[in-house]
């Protein structure tokens, strides 16, 4: 073979492998994957007690999916290392739910773009996670942003824990975030 030839067939090649990279995942590859993520956070509030606190909080969940239109959700809350809340259950994508935790609320999952998106509500305030998917030499990469938005006129975002202690958060941001995925 000619230089030239396989000058242009190692060009062709790299121009197919970045064409696919560039490409956004879909739910379909992702059937069976597992994602781990963690999202630490700094909160100040009251109590349902009047005391006011200020503390990390970390969410450790796991995404499951099942489908293209069906996944399972778990997480865990932990603040310093006593676990505060648990929670999971399965949702169809793009389908809204009732959610009993946090006192009650709304939650969606919805897939679009390469990006996982999770919605919810509380009694005052709400809550996104997107993780958003990315190939990568080793195969896919996750990262995760997950921040809570304050309610319009609300001064605090206020939900339930499942032990029942209602809390007010003034102030919560995320101070560190972390995000893997693996296929099976």
């Amino acid at each position: 073979m000619s230089r030239t030839l396989l000058s242009l067939i190692s060009l062709a090649v790299l121009v197919l492998v970045r064409a696919a990279f560039g490409q956004s995942v879909t739910l379909a590859e992702l059937q069976g994957a597992v994602i781990h993520n963690r999202v630490i956070y700094q909160q100040e509030g009251l109590r349902g007690d009047g005391q006011r606190f200020s503390s990390q909080m970390t969410f450790d969940n796991t995404v499951t999916i099942n489908s293209e239109s069906s996944l399972t959700n778990a997480t865990t809350i932990t603040i310093g290392d006593r676990v505060t809340d648990s929670f999971s259950g399965t949702f169809a994508v793009g389908k809204p739910r009732e959610v009993s935790r946090s006192g009650g609320g709304h939650a969606i999952f919805v897939f679009e773009g390469g990006k996982l998106t999770l919605l919810s509500t509380f009694r005052a305030g709400g809550f996104k996670r997107a993780i958003t998917f990315t190939r990568g030499a080793g195969g896919l990469r996750c990262s995760v942003s997950a921040p809570f938005a304050r309610e319009s006129g609300a001064p605090t975002f206020n939900w339930t824990t499942r032990s029942g202690f209602d809390v007010r958060t003034a102030n919560i941001k995320s101070i560190s975030s972390s995000c893997q995925v693996s296929q099976h």
